[in-house]
């Protein structure tokens, strides 16, 4: 969540502990849940891992300020047996609803190079050869092959001091442009882009959903920490205890002291918006839609 929702949940001092747990649905339902306060324990799977956090200072259009920011690098780009090892430090990491995971240029730049993305500058799908290839690179759709929808590459993140593993396969990396492709004798084709994009020089790498998916995440601004586990797919039931003063990590000491069951599932699926009350803050079960903030 980024530091624009942080204000305005927390801002007006409505909620007293600057606490919340967070986590996403499975892949293709473009909904999450926030917890205020409290953790879901049997929606991770245990142990949470503290992660080396600062506070770190962003901006999200007009609004800038504090944000907790951790440390993350970049480990491998592996297809089948083969891997090519990349080690590239990324430095502090903003985690955030945003679609895309934006990187340092040059990271970017080599991530596109090992995956033979074409970054030629694109207006309506058409490249335009006047304008540098190295010039402009935040502006640029990175653009793939329509095939990587359904290629198996994965991409190693991780998180430094963690061992919570962050395999990323390339076709949860890929979406279809609504540009038409260069080749007018085949309109009915789209180009398909790489949801892996450049930063401008000066802003924090940013983890989007395409890796959050994975984790559950709690952000304890109270000690200015945030913990990670991987995220599990458990039945309905919820176990709900809060956030306790000593940090995330300590939550699996604790008893259970809450259990909300989520309404059923409606015409949709389930994919819909609700909230439920607990003694320790609110359930919100959010579209993520509504949390893009870039």
């Amino acid at each position: 969540m980024s530091g624009v929702l942080d204000d305005i949940f927390f801002g007006a001092s409505t909620i007293r502990s600057y606490t919340y747990s967070l986590w996403l649905d499975r892949y293709g339902y473009n909904s999450g849940h926030l917890l205020l306060g409290g953790i879901d324990k049997i929606a991770f799977i245990p142990p949470l891992k503290t992660l080396d956090t600062t506070v770190s200072n962003q901006s999200f259009g007009l609004w800038s300020g504090p944000v907790l920011t951790v440390n993350t690098m970049i480990g491998s780009v592996r297809l089948g047996d083969n891997a090519t090892e990349l080690n590239i430090s990324l430095g502090r990491t903003v985690l955030s609803t945003s679609p895309f995971i934006w990187l340092p240029p040059t990271t970017a730049v080599a991530i596109w190079d090992v995956l033979g993305v074409d970054y030629r500058p694109y207006v309506n799908g058409v490249p335009v050869p006047s304008i540098s290839q190295e010039s402009d690179l935040q502006d640029r759709d990175p653009i793939v092959p329509c095939s990587y929808l359904t290629n198996n590459t994965i991409i190693d993140f991780q998180f430094v001091g963690s061992d919570i593993p962050v395999f990323v396969s390339l076709s949860d990396l890929v979406f279809q442009s609504p540009y038409p492709t260069p080749d007018e004798n085949d309109v009915l084709q789209r180009l398909c882009q790489l949801k892996i994009r450049a930063l401008a020089e000066g802003d924090l790498t940013t983890f989007g959903t395409p890796i959050l998916q994975q984790l559950y995440q709690v952000h304890d601004h109270d000690n200015k920490v945030i913990s990670i586990a991987l995220t599990d797919y458990p039945s309905q039931d919820k176990d709900i205890v809060p956030i306790p003063q000593k940090g995330g990590v300590a939550v699996m000491d604790l008893p259970t002291t809450a259990n909300v069951t989520q309404p059923p599932s409606g015409a949709n699926g389930g994919k819909e918006s609700f909230s439920a009350s607990s003694s320790f803050g609110l359930l919100v079960i959010f579209v993520l839609a509504a949390l893009f903030v870039f």
